[in-house]
């Protein structure tokens, strides 16, 4: 679920590129809120019922992979604490370098399911076809890349000069 939330956040920027549809903007928030939310609980989960050793601090970095989910929500931390306006106005130009946290928790995010699944199907040896797509890894980088790819400034520009010009289906026999 928060991974979910998670993707549907950092995807919201290059659907804004892509269409043009500042309305959606306010759902990157949202979403984001959400993600950092489902995050706390699941960590909190993780904390009182997983069976690594030492205690609450071995449940949450006990593994590589649980280190890196710690991390994810340490950081997600100060970005769901500043997801609103107040903050926001408060912060001024501060903010919005506060909020570049998630690409740092993008990657972590990445590294936690690799490491979490490793190179693997779940629950199976052989798993039920193409083990590949049986991996959140693969799938998580299948999204990033392109979502990457929508951000790279030069990128960006094409696409927003060729809606501004009225080309937009350019755009969309590119993509």
């Amino acid at each position: 679920g928060g991974v979910f939330c998670f993707y549907i956040a950092i995807s919201i920027t290059p659907l804004i590129t892509l269409t043009g549809a500042q309305w959606i903007a306010p759902l990157r928030r949202w979403y984001g809120i959400w993600f950092a939310i489902i995050g706390i609980c699941d960590s909190t989960t993780a904390a009182i019922t997983t069976g690594f050793a030492g205690g609450v601090f071995g449940r949450l970095a006990g593994h590589t992979f649980l280190l890196a989910g710690l991390i994810v929500i340490t950081l997600a931390l100060p970005v769901l604490a500043t997801a609103n306006t107040p903050a926001q106005r408060k912060l001024g130009k501060y903010w919005k370098k506060l909020q570049r946290m998630t690409y740092v928790i993008w990657f972590f995010a990445v590294v936690h399911l690799l490491l979490l699944d490793g190179f693997t199907p779940f629950g199976a040896e052989e798993g039920d076809g193409a083990a590949i797509f049986h991996q959140r890894f693969y799938q998580a980088l299948a999204v990033s890349i392109p979502l990457i790819i929508l951000r790279l400034p030069p990128v960006r520009r094409w696409i927003v000069d060729r809606r501004a010009e009225g080309r937009q289906w350019l755009v969309w026999l590119a993509v």
